[in-house]
C-alpha cells in the first residue's frame, strides 16, 4: 500500500478541512430552501406600475420615464427570481444527492490539481481558483480568479471573477471580459446548471462550468463586443473606432473620428462640431478664431459677411435712420393747447 508523502498528506489535510466547511454551508442552504419560496420584486413590479399610471394621468412625462426605467430594472429582478423559484421547486421535487465529506474532499483536491492555482481562506470561508490567461478572437483577456464565499452560498451569485491582468474595454473600465461587467459574470445558459452544482456542493463542477464560460463569447449578449473592445471611443458619436480613424480638434483637443471631423471654412483646419459655429449670413461653418460677432446685433458671422464689424442687415438699419427726416415723420398739423371756449385753429 502506497503511503501519502508528508505535502500530500497535509493538502488532504487541508482540502478535508474546507470540506467541512462546504458541507455545512451547502446544508444550512438547503434547509433555507426548504421554508419558503419568495418573489420579492413582484410588489415592486406592482408599485411601479401603479406609480406610472398616476404620472401619466398627471401628464408628468419626466417622472413617468424615470419610473419606466425602475420598471424595466424589477422586471428584470423578477424574472431571475422567477427562475430561481422554479428551480428550487423542482429541485425540491427530485430525489436529493447527498453530500459527504469524502465528496467534497475529493473534489477540492481535483480543483487544486486542475487549476494554476487555487487558494482556501477558512477565516473568510473562500475558495478561489485562478484560470489560464484567456484569449478570445485575438483578444488578449488575460487570467481571471473565480471566488466562491461560502456564506453567500444562498444567495442569487455568490462569486466573484476578478481580473487578474485586467485589459478591459475601451468605452468601460468595469467590463474585463466581454461577459464580465463589475465582477459579475453573465451565465447565460450556464445558470441553471451553477445554482445546480453549488446546490449539491458539486464545486469542481461549478468551477469548471464558469471556467468555460469564460472561454467562450457571444456578440448578442456581451456587455462589450469584442470588434469595440479595443481603440479610441469618438467624443462626438460615441462609437470605437480604430486609431488610425481618430483625429484632434484642433482647438480643443477632443478625440473625434473621420467621420464627425469638420473643416474650417476659413481655415481649413480640423475641429469637431462644438468648437464649430455657423454664419449667420453665408451659412457656412467657421471655427472660434474666423468667427465674429456683429457689433450691433451680436449674431455670429464670418469676416466676408460684415462690414466694419456690422453685418449688413444692421449696417442697412442704420443708412436708413440716418437718412430719414425727423420733421417729416409726423404729418398731422401741429394744435395749440385749447382754453375753454376756444376752437382749434391748426398753426
Amino acid at each position: 500500500m502506497n503511503r501519502l508523502t508528508p505535502q500530500a498528506r497535509r493538502t488532504v489535510k487541508r482540502a478535508w478541512r474546507m470540506a467541512r466547511l462546504v458541507k455545512a454551508a451547502v446544508d444550512r442552504h438547503c434547509s433555507q430552501q426548504e421554508k419558503t419560496l419568495r418573489v420579492p420584486s413582484a410588489d415592486k413590479v406592482k408599485r411601479w406600475q401603479r406609480l406610472i399610471s398616476v404620472a401619466r394621468s398627471r401628464q408628468y412625462p419626466g417622472a413617468e420615464r424615470s419610473l419606466g426605467k425602475r420598471l424595466l430594472d424589477a422586471l428584470s429582478d423578477l424574472q431571475r427570481e422567477v427562475d430561481d423559484a422554479i428551480y428550487v421547486a423542482a429541485a425540491s421535487m427530485a430525489p436529493r444527492r447527498s453530500i459527504s465529506l469524502a465528496d467534497v474532499t475529493a473534489d477540492l483536491l481535483a480543483i487544486e490539481a486542475e487549476f494554476p492555482a487555487c487558494d482556501f481562506d477558512f477565516t473568510k470561508q473562500t475558495i478561489a481558483v485562478t484560470t489560464e490567461p484567456i484569449e478570445i478572437e485575438y483578444t488578449d483577456l488575460g487570467a481571471f480568479r473565480i471566488e466562491l464565499e461560502l456564506k453567500y452560498l444562498g444567495q442569487s451569485c455568490p462569486y466573484r471573477v476578478v481580473a487578474v491582468d485586467p485589459n478591459p474595454a475601451t468605452c468601460c473600465d468595469s467590463t474585463t471580459h466581454p461577459h464580465v461587467q463589475s465582477e459579475t459574470l453573465c451565465e447565460g445558459e450556464g445558470h441553471g446548471p451553477i445554482k445546480l452544482a453549488l446546490t449539491e456542493g458539486r464545486l469542481h463542477d461549478f468551477f469548471t462550468i464558469v471556467n468555460q464560460i469564460l472561454h467562450t463569447y457571444n456578440p448578442h449578449s456581451a456587455y462589450t463586443t469584442l470588434g469595440d473592445w479595443s481603440g479610441t471611443e469618438c467624443r462626438d458619436c460615441g462609437s470605437t473606432v480604430d486609431e488610425d480613424d481618430i483625429c484632434s480638434c484642433d482647438q480643443c483637443d477632443a478625440q473625434i473620428c473621420s467621420g464627425c471631423t469638420c473643416s474650417c471654412d476659413g481655415c481649413s483646419e480640423t475641429h469637431c462640431n462644438d468648437c464649430m459655429t455657423k454664419c449667420e449670413g453665408c451659412q457656412d461653418s467657421f471655427c472660434g478664431s474666423c468667427i465674429s460677432s456683429c457689433d450691433r446685433c451680436n449674431k455670429p458671422f464670418c469676416q466676408d459677411c460684415l462690414t466694419e464689424d456690422k453685418c449688413d442687415d444692421c449696417v442697412n438699419e442704420e443708412e436708413g435712420e440716418s437718412t430719414s427726416d425727423p420733421s417729416e415723420e409726423s404729418s398731422e398739423p401741429a394744435v395749440h393747447a385749447l382754453r375753454v371756449g376756444e376752437a382749434a385753429i391748426p398753426a
